[in-house]
């Protein structure tokens, strides 16, 4: 057996543990939160490894893999915590974000890409699509600093974890037309509908025996922690793969389900479970960062294509064009969101996983692919290292005030 790869590898291994490590440590006195450092070094890194081996550029973040492994445990740990009883009362203003708002921002992106560049309305839609769906992970590190309603922070979570669902089946419909499908309006809304209602009984069901299970058993450490990993990667593929429904919801529901049934014998199983959670979470989050920087790194970034900077700022903005044009319609429906509230949805918004997720499985006859990755990573890049600080700023701002 060559010892040598496996002494590296275990190096390897060992010097990203230090590294995370390092970077929670250092992160606390900076102004950047712990998830953008890590972006930030991992993009700097991938981008010294491209240059002394030219071959990293044909490297791509493994898209599918990350989507039915990574972003299932995240969602689950988001699920683990949230309470339903918030959620259920700000249902209706975050579904209308993730429909409505999510349509106007594709719409605004469509129509300047169309007017100013010359982009197909079809081509101008996958982009704003693929631009919609956001990653709050590095803005709760802020928004935990600060007296933040729950009301606010429960909005954002459920809407990111709405909006990823929703932008998924809107992605996947936009690809069936691509390969050929054609366009029956009815029958799509129908199966957007169903994507998305039809997961949260799945979720609960699957997420109720899973308790129910949990209760059956005496033994509750180790079992419990495995059971609910499990739970969440097939809950996701169950979803996804047979029943053509969102993952991340069924897996939303699943782990609000599961906590809502299982019943732990003490405060310490409980708090040893959500510890257990929580080192998991944080870990599968700082790989995933890591990976996407290194991919921003590694990717060659054309230099000859004057729309980058141009269609980057029609990204940025598209968000908060959303928010600010949607807040009178959330008077009418008797949920207003403050002007403070509407600042730090637009400044929340990073994006993060599933964009990229999404941009890179893109089929290659694509037309625009290689300069929607760039317009997309991008986008991912300035929203998670400059909107963390610029958030930071105004929420003391307004403590100061």
């Amino acid at each position: 057996m060559n010892t040598d790869k496996i002494a590296w590898a275990v190096f390897a291994i060992s010097a990203i543990y230090i590294f995370f490590a390092a970077i929670k440590h250092f992160s606390r006195r900076s102004g950047m939160p712990y998830e953008s450092w890590i972006l930030l070094i991992s993009v700097l890194a991938g981008t010294v490894i491209a240059h002394v081996y030219p071959q990293a550029h044909q490297m791509e973040l493994p898209a599918n893999l990350l989507l039915y492994t990574i972003i299932p445990l995240l969602i689950f740990n988001s699920g683990r915590k949230v309470s339903a009883v918030r959620l259920e009362a700000s249902m209706l203003p975050i579904l209308f974000l993730v429909t409505i708002g999510v349509g106007l921002q594709m719409l605004f992106v469509a129509f300047l890409l169309n007017k100013i560049f010359g982009f197909s309305w079809y081509d101008g839609l996958v982009l704003g699509v693929l631009i919609s769906a956001t990653d709050p992970v590095a803005i709760f590190t802020i928004l935990n600093e600060f007296k933040i309603s729950p009301k606010l922070k429960i909005l954002i979570e459920g809407e990111s974890i709405f909006n990823d669902a929703s932008v998924l089946v809107i992605y996947g419909v936009l690809i069936s037309l691509f390969k050929g499908e054609t366009l029956y309006p009815t029958m799509h809304l129908m199966k957007f509908i169903w994507a998305m209602a039809g997961a949260i009984p799945l979720g609960i069901v699957l997420g109720w025996l899973t308790g129910k299970l949990l209760n059956s058993w005496k033994e509750k450490e180790f079992v419990e922690v495995n059971v609910s990993i499990a739970l969440a990667l097939l809950s996701f593929v169950i979803a996804e793969h047979f029943f053509k429904l969102s993952g991340v919801i069924t897996c939303l529901f699943a782990a609000i389900a599961m906590t809502k049934t299982e019943n732990s014998s003490s405060k310490k199983e409980l708090q040893r479970f959500d510890e257990i959670w929580c080192f998991s979470s944080t870990l599968v989050d700082s790989i995933l960062f890591m990976l996407l920087g290194l991919s921003l790194g590694f990717y060659p970034f054309p230099h000859d294509t004057i729309y980058i900077l141009p269609i980057v700022f029609i990204l940025l903005v598209a968000r908060p064009f959303m928010i600010y044009l949607t807040s009178p319609v959330m008077r009418v429906l008797k949920q207003p969101l403050s002007f403070f509230n509407q600042n730090v949805l637009a400044l929340g918004g990073l994006r993060g996983a599933v964009s990229a997720i999404m941009v890179l499985l893109l089929p290659d006859n694509f037309n625009h692919r290689e300069l929607f990755i760039s317009l997309v990573f991008s986008v991912i890049f300035i929203s998670v290292v400059a909107f963390p600080p610029l958030l930071r700023n105004y929420l003391m701002s307004r403590k100061d005030s």
